[in-house]
């Protein structure tokens, strides 16, 4: 009985380590979990990782992110025509708790033409 519970807390355990994949696409039935980035934000664990789909229509907003994820884009290659990127109009702020959150593949087409991260210390690029 006692090698039943100790296995049962190990998995609990083993499982409980690894981080969440949560999906977002502003493009309604791409089939993503989420129609909202900052929603996924909000709904997700520190440590989870959310893939943002590639859009024609940009994501508009200023997100807000207080926990450590891993938020990836579809990427942008500046040499490829008619391309479709993670576009946004906006900028991630980084909140406290957000240390070590990683933001990759992302195209921004507004905070001064660049992409733009921002946190309680100021503007970073």
């Amino acid at each position: 009985m006692k090698k039943q519970v100790l296995l049962v807390v190990l998995l609990a355990n083993f499982a409980a380590s690894y981080a969440g994949v949560l999906t977002v696409s502003n493009q309604p039935g791409d089939g993503a979990q989420y129609s909202d980035l900052q929603t996924a934000i909000n709904t997700a664990n520190s440590g989870d990782t959310i893939y943002v789909h590639a859009s024609n229509v940009n994501y508009n907003s200023g997100y807000n992110i207080a926990k450590k994820l891993t938020l990836i884009g579809a990427g942008f290659n500046p040499n490829k025509a008619n391309q479709v990127t993670t576009k946004m109009d906006g900028s991630f702020s980084l909140n406290a708790g957000s240390s070590g959150t990683t933001i990759i593949g992302f195209y921004s087409t507004g905070c001064c033409n660049t992409f733009c991260v921002l946190n309680a210390n100021g503007l970073h690029d």
